[in-house]
């Protein structure tokens, strides 16, 4: 038999299945065992299924697991001469590099260069300085979900139901009065109490338990909030009617707007009798708060705050950390100054751009998506008829009333004064805000302060 008949014969062997007992050299290169036949060189087939068994090398030279893709070629790579190093052929182009990424086999051995993939485990013989290889992490899809995204759940059922509170309410005024029935909602127990009977019968109304006095609905409380309107209120309940009434377990809540100083000496003193208490002054308005979307800009310990944020949650669509005693004060009267500037601004553009000829709604349109745009005039716009519903629709009545923004620029002003902090915009809108007061728009919402400016704004006679 000639040397191209043993060929074709041992050809015809490796494909019907033999294991490769007879290996036949040709020009001093080895033929490939059948149990390696399918795995062919890049451009002559693919990669066999790892569970093809005895069925590699059958047929006509196409793995059976795979698609045919009508290639039909059963020519084998000869594998190198045992000993000699392996050598990277020239003529290898990018484009098989690229194919030998699609197809070639998944493990062992593979060059490292120049297009190829490189497989996670590289390290072997061939690469002695090659650093060990690093399991592949496995990542954990618990609460976070795909992406580490984290599934937004309710405290309760992240940590379990939470227990109902006792907590005593006082204060039930136009921000209260929305705030405590969100609370009676969530399933705690509120003990509310005011001086005013009609507030705190539409408390009642809303789910709340009457108290006959500020000490009885302290008592046996696990949380005590309070929401006066003014820092000598604030000092007078805790120091006569809290402190030394409610258990001192309890955790105090003061959400009135007052200066930082008094929040940090009614916290002092709390602290000294062994309470722990926060200052929690809120923004979002009347509307928010009978809505459960107020934002709280909490003052206090960490420990103060992480008890406090539960509660706070049914009222609030967002708790957030100001930092320690006085904080969230501080936050609140610097939120308020750029609201006041802001609403004048927004009031005088709005007079500017009518006497220039420029449609109310047309002007809205333009300012509210471009560089002047704010909350003032997206939100609260200050014109009737012109963007969302606002007190400005409803001759201004309700809303912020203009002598709460007064308060609340005083208070920013007389910080200012303390830090040595230079603030013109702010001093120009509360003189602005004081004249409107005086006036007789304390009651009306703070966006009415565009009458003045206009001109059109006419004194009561009461």
């Amino acid at each position: 038999m000639d040397r191209r008949g043993q060929r074709l014969r041992a050809r015809r062997r490796l494909r019907s299945g033999d294991d490769g007992g007879f290996h036949h050299r040709v020009r001093h290169r080895q033929v490939r065992p059948a149990r390696n036949q399918a795995r062919r060189h890049a451009g002559n087939g693919r990669v066999a299924a790892p569970d093809a068994g005895d069925r590699q090398g059958q047929g006509d030279g196409n793995v059976p697991d795979r698609p045919d893709d009508g290639r039909r070629r059963g020519r084998t790579e000869w594998p190198r001469r045992q000993g000699r190093p392996r050598r990277r052929s020239a003529r290898r182009g990018a484009e098989d590099r690229r194919d030998n990424r699609r197809h070639g086999p998944a493990s062992g051995h593979r060059d490292q260069g120049n297009g190829q993939r490189r497989v996670r485990n590289a390290a072997g013989a061939r690469h002695q300085f090659r650093a060990p290889p690093v399991p592949r992490p496995v990542r954990h899809r618990g609460p976070e979900g795909r992406h580490d995204r984290l599934r937004r759940k309710a405290a309760r059922e992240l940590e379990g139901q939470i227990s109902m509170a006792r907590i005593a309410f006082i204060g039930l005024g136009h921000m209260g009065g929305g705030m405590a029935p969100n609370l009676a909602k969530a399933g705690h127990d509120v003990r509310a109490f005011d001086l005013s009977a009609d507030a705190l019968a539409k408390a009642v109304a809303g789910g709340c338990h009457q108290a006959g006095s500020t000490e009885e609905a302290v008592k046996d409380a696990e949380a005590v909030i309070t929401m006066l309107p003014a820092a000598q209120h604030v000092s007078a309940v805790y120091r006569d009617q809290v402190l030394g009434k409610a258990p001192a377990s309890a955790l105090l809540i003061d959400c009135s707007t007052i200066d930082v100083a008094t929040a940090r000496s009614v916290e002092e003193e709390a602290a000294a009798q062994g309470y722990m208490m926060v200052d929690a002054p809120v923004s979002g308005g009347i509307a928010a708060a009978a809505g459960g979307t107020l934002t709280f800009m909490v003052g206090g310990s960490d420990e103060a705050f992480a008890r406090a944020q539960p509660i706070l949650d049914p009222m609030a669509k967002a708790v957030i950390h100001a930092g320690g005693a006085g904080a969230g004060q501080a936050a609140k009267i610097c939120n308020n100054m750029i609201l006041g500037a802001t609403m004048v601004a927004t009031c005088e553009a709005f007079v500017l751009a009518q006497k220039l000829g420029l449609d109310p709604q047309v002007f809205f349109d333009i300012s509210s998506k471009a560089s002047g745009q704010s909350w003032s005039m997206t939100s609260y716009a200050p014109v009737p008829g012109v963007g969302p519903d606002t007190p400005a629709d409803h001759d201004y009545e309700g809303g912020f009333a203009a002598a709460l923004m007064l308060k609340d620029l005083k208070l920013a002003m007389e910080a200012a004064k303390a830090a040595g902090a230079y603030t013109p915009m702010g001093g120009e809108a509360e003189e602005l805000y004081q004249r409107f007061v005086d006036r007789g728009g304390g009651s009306k919402d703070f966006s009415g302060i565009i009458k003045m400016i206009d001109d059109s704004w006419k004194v009561p006679n009461n």
